[in-house]
C-alpha cells in the first residue's frame, strides 16, 4: 500500500531546458484545442472577466 502522506519534492533547476520546452509546447497545444470549442472559450472569457475584478 502506498504511503498517502508521502511528499514529492521537485527541484525545478534540474529539469533540462528541452524538457521544459516540450512541456510548454504540449500544454500550449492542449489549451489551443480546448479553446476551439465555443463553449469552452466563452467559459474562459467569463472566468477571465471575473478574475480581472479580483484584487490579489
Amino acid at each position: 500500500m502506498a504511503n498517502e502522506n508521502a511528499e514529492i519534492h521537485i527541484n525545478y533547476d534540474e529539469i533540462p531546458d528541452f524538457e521544459i520546452e516540450h512541456m510548454c509546447r504540449t500544454i500550449s497545444a492542449a489549451v489551443h484545442r480546448l479553446l476551439q470549442d465555443p463553449k469552452n472559450k466563452e467559459n474562459f472569457e467569463q472566468w477571465r472577466k471575473a478574475r480581472a475584478g479580483v484584487k490579489t
